[in-house]
């Protein structure tokens, strides 16, 4: 699990796609927190 955080009062969960923890979903979750949301990303 990857956390993200900004002391937001919004948060994004991520999960991930069929391939699993990769760069993409990394990046995705990166963005995400650089727009100020904090964000945890669940990998199974």
């Amino acid at each position: 699990m990857l956390t993200y955080r900004n002391n937001s009062s919004t948060v994004v969960v991520v999960l991930h796609e069929i391939y699993g923890v990769n760069d993409h979903m990394k990046q995705v979750c990166e963005r995400l927190s650089e727009t100020g949301y904090d964000v945890v990303y669940f990998a199974f």
